[in-house]
């Protein structure tokens, strides 16, 4: 079983998918490119995720991450590929352009 489907990934995101979005929206306006997108649903998972969960939430995250010998910080970038694959698919953007920008 993956690590996303152990910590029910889906289920959380779907939880906290709107607050989110609203701030990958602010960050990365229509023009932004996939690269865009990525790096900013990246940090924004990064730092808000271990804001947002419930103390129930992060236990059980810390749990699995035990489990799998892997640090918690580790399992942001799970979340953070759900953002960006949301944002992506509202703004029409297929995944692949992510690898089509450079980062400069």
């Amino acid at each position: 079983m993956e690590v996303s489907e152990k910590i029910k990934a889906n289920e959380i995101f779907a939880r906290y998918a709107g607050s989110l979005s609203d701030e990958i929206t602010a960050q990365c306006p229509a023009e932004s490119t996939a690269y865009d997108i990525q790096a900013a649903a990246f940090k924004i998972a990064k730092k808000r995720m271990p804001e947002i969960l419930s103390a129930t939430e992060i236990e059980a995250l810390k749990k699995v991450a035990f489990d799998y010998s892997i640090i918690l910080d580790d399992m942001w970038i799970i979340f953070g590929i759900l953002l960006r694959d949301k944002t992506l698919a509202e703004r029409n953007i297929p995944v692949i352009e992510v690898d089509r920008h450079s980062p400069t």
